[in-house]
């Protein structure tokens, strides 16, 4: 038999225990966010290392003359 009325979303009592705990303990408990960021770096720190392209460069000057005028 299925009981009615309001149903608990899945996880919500977690969600209730980090927003109950100080903030310290909270980065603690969780540190998922870290992770994901430790993550991201390593995934597009080659990139961020990679040389701008001559014609960006060329359109943001290009851009700028533009505005400058303005």
């Amino acid at each position: 038999m299925v009981k009615r009325g309001k149903r608990k979303r899945p996880g919500a009592s977690r969600a209730n225990r980090s927003a109950r705990l100080p903030k310290d303990a909270a980065r603690k408990a969780f540190p998922l966010h870290e992770h994901i960021g430790r993550q991201l770096k390593a995934m597009f720190d080659d990139v961020a290392k990679e040389p701008v392209p001559e014609k960006l460069i060329a359109l943001l000057e290009k851009l700028e003359r533009k505005q400058t005028k303005s």
